[in-house]
């Protein structure tokens, strides 16, 4: 078992982070009706940095983009930077930003 984050690990509020940081997640979740989705979840993603978000169906992916577009809101924690969403555009205060889905 792991032990838990120390104070510098589970906040990302200090201003040097934020100005590298693009998106910062900080212990978000959310559940539809009675399924969470999402539990607790912590991130970081710094300008010129790429991620990639694997997992089986349902396990979150499309989720934590919505979330990172505003598109949807968390039930608890924090995404900085605010996100103002107006359903089309999307923007986090610096870029526009974009979200295309596949459907079947």
């Amino acid at each position: 078992m792991a032990a838990p984050p120390t104070a510098v690990e589970s906040s990302l509020r200090t201003a040097e982070q934020r100005q590298s940081a693009v998106i910062v997640f900080e212990d978000v979740s959310i559940a539809f009706e009675s399924n969470s989705v999402l539990n607790g979840i912590s991130f970081q993603l710094n300008r010129g940095e790429t991620k990639a978000i694997f997992g089986i169906a349902g396990a979150g992916k499309s989720t934590i983009l919505k979330l990172a577009m505003g598109l949807v809101k968390p039930d608890s924690g924090r995404i900085w930077p605010p996100i103002i969403s107006t359903g089309i555009q999307t923007r986090c205060g610096r870029c526009p930003v974009g979200l295309v889905e596949k459907y079947r």
